[in-house]
C-alpha cells in the first residue's frame, strides 16, 4: 500500500475533497508559544513550523502547522492540497489539508512502514520544521454545483472529504446534501468521529454518514457503525440513486448545475472495488467496480 497522492482530476465541473475540526483527541505534545506563521508558496517549499502533534490512532496523527495559505490561492476556486518534503532525501508526497484558517493547517497522516514521507511526518514534534508547497489546486468546485453528492471513504481517505464537507456546510447558502460512507478496519480505526458526529447533529437535514468496520475489535461496537465490507446494498441505501433528481431543483438555476456527484478516496484496494482500477497512480481510469454495477456513470464519479 503507498501512501495517498490526491492529484488533479475532472468531473466536468463536478468536484471533490475536505475539511474538519477535531476534538476529543489525546495531544502527544504541543508548544506553549505559538510560532509566526510562514507565507506558504505553490512554486516553492517554505520551512513552516509544527505547532501541534495529536493521536488520532495507532497509525495516524494529525498536525498543525503555521502556514498561511489564504493568499497563495484565490478564494472559492476549489479544494486544495500541499506537496510535504522529506528534505534528507528529497521525496515529496501530496496531502489535503483536513482544515485551515489564516494562520494555520491541518494535516491527517497514516504512518506506513515504507512510506518515506509518512515516516517521516511522524517523527516530527512541535517546533520542528515541515517543508510545504502549495496550496495547489485538487478540483474546482463552486457552491451548489450538485443537488446531492455522495461520499465513499476508506481510512485517511476522509481527509480530502472534510476539507469539502466543512466548506459546504460553512456555507449558508450552500444547499448540497452529502451523504457519506466512511470504511475503516476497525471501529477504533474511525478516524474523527467525534467531530463527524457533531457535524451530522448540527446539519441533520444536510449531511448524512454510514459508519463501516471490516470487523470488529475487543471494544464494543458503536450502534452505529456496521461490521462489514462496502457492498452495493450498503451503498444502495446510503447514497443518491444514480437517476436521482429532484425536479424543484431544476426550476432554481441558483441551487443546482447537476444533480449529483459521487467521489471516492482510500486505499486502491477499495477504490478497485467500488469504482474500478486506476490505469495508473495519477490516470483514474474508467468507472468499474460496484458503482458501475448499480448503474452510475463515468461523469457522475470521481476517484480521488
Amino acid at each position: 500500500m503507498f501512501e495517498p497522492h490526491h492529484l488533479p482530476l475532472a468531473l466536468g465541473a463536478v468536484v471533490a475533497v475536505g475539511a474538519l475540526v477535531a476534538t476529543n483527541v489525546f495531544m502527544l505534545s504541543d508548544v506553549k508559544k505559538t510560532p509566526k506563521p510562514v507565507e506558504a508558496s505553490p512554486t516553492a517549499f517554505r520551512e513552516a513550523p509544527v505547532v501541534s502533534v495529536a493521536r488520532e490512532s495507532g497509525d495516524t496523527c494529525r498536525l498543525r502547522v503555521a502556514a498561511k495559505v489564504a493568499n497563495a490561492m484565490p478564494p472559492n476556486t476549489g479544494i486544495f492540497h500541499v506537496i510535504v518534503k522529506d528534505d534528507s532525501c528529497q521525496i515529496a508526497r501530496p496531502y489535503s489539508p483536513i482544515s485551515h484558517s489564516e494562520n494555520h493547517i491541518e494535516l491527517l497522516v497514516k504512518r506506513y512502514e515504507l512510506g518515506t514521507v509518512s515516516r517521516h511526518i511522524h517523527s516530527l514534534a512541535p517546533g520542528d520544521k515541515m517543508h510545504i508547497r502549495g496550496p495547489l489546486l485538487t478540483l474546482p468546485y463552486k457552491q451548489n454545483l450538485v443537488e446531492r453528492m455522495g461520499m465513499i471513504a476508506g481510512g485517511t481517505g476522509i481527509a480530502p472529504m472534510l476539507q469539502l464537507i466543512n466548506r459546504i456546510l460553512d456555507d449558508p447558502l450552500d444547499l448540497t446534501h452529502i451523504s457519506l460512507v466512511y470504511a475503516s478496519r476497525t471501529p477504533e480505526d474511525i478516524i474523527a468521529k467525534a467531530d463527524l458526529d457533531r457535524l451530522q447533529q448540527a446539519h441533520p437535514e444536510q449531511l448524512s454518514i454510514t459508519y463501516l468496520a471490516d470487523r470488529p475489535s475487543a471494544a464494543a461496537v458503536p450502534q452505529d457503525v456496521h461490521i462489514g465490507p462496502i457492498s452495493a446494498s450498503v451503498l444502495a441505501k446510503a447514497l443518491p440513486a444514480p437517476t436521482r433528481t429532484d425536479p424543484q431543483a431544476r426550476q432554481k438555476p441558483e441551487r443546482a448545475k447537476f444533480p449529483l456527484a459521487v467521489l471516492v478516496c482510500g486505499p486502491e484496494g477499495m477504490i478497485t472495488a467500488v469504482a474500478g482500477p486506476r490505469i495508473a497512480e495519477d490516470v483514474p481510469g474508467p468507472l468499474g467496480g460496484i458503482l458501475k454495477e448499480m448503474g452510475y456513470a463515468d461523469q457522475q464519479v470521481v476517484k480521488l
